[in-house]
């Protein structure tokens, strides 16, 4: 890491790190890609975390202008500025001046304890195939008895590669397989494949319903879930694969009264503020994990993640 106005000093550090000073700092790093990952896959350089507005390039390409902002984000690294067998560079700058065309003014900041600059959290680039799950939401329905659940799995699907190998690609039938794996356990209690027809579109969308007799339900007393593993087949192999926890209940409220799956139920929340920024020499998610524990312990069933974008890990 370096000051943007001193690139002739250089610093070796670890990321996650931050710093007190207003000079935009400069990250770089160096990063060895193989022919395969850069020709037959799709690569994300991913943000979980930075303070505040940051420029992103490779091998000196800008590829992205973080406007600022804590929450995570992704970005789709175009093949043709990448270099094959070889180190290709990294580099973001960050600044953390805040302004009144993009932020609230720290001076107006005065429910905000003071932030800290720099990659606050992990930063990572992820390896796909190029024909992928990119994205997964779900919602659900339970019946009046609470005895029968009705999940609805929507699973985008891209493609990414060449037009050639796309329309080639594209012309094959594929199946979404999903598993449903009840509190993480090795045998599902759920398996379903779920053929899809060949498209002609880079974007497709999987719509795919499964019912569940008797689902386990969640409470902060019992929090059972579904671990659910979702896996792209084409030509009995798989291709991509992706999980997701899922949780089934019914919260309600009659007149003043809450319940939760049928039973009454008190709402004892509280706010958990963690300034990641301000942590020094402390391994961020053993930290959040030992707070977590204690708020439940102490006897609160729900919390509120105030001023920041919660940690993706909490």
């Amino acid at each position: 890491v370096y000051k943007e106005n001193d690139p002739g000093t250089k610093y070796s550090i670890s990321v996650p790190s931050v710093f007190e000073a207003e000079e935009t700092l400069v990250y770089e790093n160096k990063v060895t890609l193989t022919s395969e990952q850069v020709n037959n896959s799709q690569l994300i350089l991913g943000f979980l975390g930075l303070n505040y507005s940051a420029d992103i390039s490779i091998n000196g390409y800008s590829i992205f202008k973080h406007p600022g902002g804590s929450y995570p984000f992704e970005i789709k690294i175009p093949k043709d500025i990448l270099k094959e067998n070889t180190n290709n560079t990294v580099t973001i700058k960050v600044s953390k001046r805040l302004d009144s065309d993009s932020s609230i003014p720290s001076s107006q900041q005065f429910l905000f304890e003071n932030i800290a600059g720099g990659l606050f959290r992990d930063v990572y680039i992820k390896v796909v195939p190029t024909f992928h799950i990119s994205e997964l939401n779900s919602n659900y329905t339970l019946d009046q008895n609470l005895s029968k659940a009705i999940l609805n799995l929507h699973v985008s699907v891209e493609s990414t590669s060449s037009r050639k190998n796309s329309v080639q690609n594209q012309s094959k039938d594929f199946i979404v397989r999903i598993n449903l794996h009840a509190n993480g356990a090795v045998t599902p209690t759920f398996k379903g494949d779920f053929v899809q027809s060949g498209t002609t579109t880079s974007n497709y969308e999987a719509k795919c319903q499964i019912e569940i007799p008797n689902p386990l339900l969640w409470s902060p007393e019992s929090p059972n879930y579904y671990l659910c593993e979702i896996s792209l087949v084409r030509d009995g192999q798989v291709i991509d694969k992706s999980t997701r926890q899922i949780t089934f209940y019914r919260l309600g409220k009659d007149q003043s009264i809450f319940s939760l799956n049928g039973n009454p139920f008190s709402l004892k929340g509280t706010t958990y503020y963690p300034n990641e920024t301000s942590i020094r020499y402390v391994n961020i998610y053993q930290r959040i994990q030992e707070d977590l524990t204690l708020i439940k312990s102490t006897g609160f069933n729900a919390v509120r993640f105030a001023k920041n974008y919660p940690n993706p890990y909490a």
